[in-house]
């Protein structure tokens, strides 16, 4: 996490930077490299966070992951039962399940946590994880998140 500004803003502290995400399964992490490319940015004003990433996975990715797509390496925990986060997702390239309708990124849980999913939406059925199996080399996945961090 590399911090670019600090000030205030309103009387609220406002820090932003860039961070560095990290593509893994949640059974089995696997090794899922980065293009040069990959910018992923925040900014925190008070407790308010907002990230965004625009990740793209190099041009051999070694994988080997299993389970549902994460994301780890967010700079700030999310706070404990704070509201449910959900955010924003383009992806290209990124094998859905069939019927998805959309997509969108959120936190693995209520409690304090530093790692989002995906969820896909489907037509007249409940929504699922997208899987890791569904991201291979060269794929985009694009996100905006805003959370209530934990301090």
């Amino acid at each position: 996490m590399t911090q670019d500004f600090k000030g205030t803003l309103n009387g609220q502290t406002q820090t932003s930077g860039a961070w560095t995400p990290a593509v893994r399964g949640d059974s089995t992490a696997g090794t899922y490299e980065l293009a040069v490319a990959t910018t992923a940015r925040y900014v925190k004003t008070g407790i308010l966070v907002t990230l965004h990433a625009s990740i793209t996975l190099a041009g051999s990715v070694t994988g080997g992951g299993t389970g549902n797509l994460q994301i780890t390496g967010i700079p700030f925990t999310k706070a404990n039962n704070s509201v449910w986060a959900e955010g924003s997702v383009w992806t290209s390239g990124v094998d859905l399940t069939a019927g998805t309708i959309s997509l969108s990124i959120g936190f693995v849980g209520t409690t304090e946590v530093q790692i989002l999913v995906f969820f896909e939406t489907h037509d007249d059925a409940a929504a699922t994880n997208t899987p890791i199996s569904g991201v291979s080399a060269n794929d985009l996945i694009s996100f905006t998140i805003t959370y209530e961090a934990s301090s």
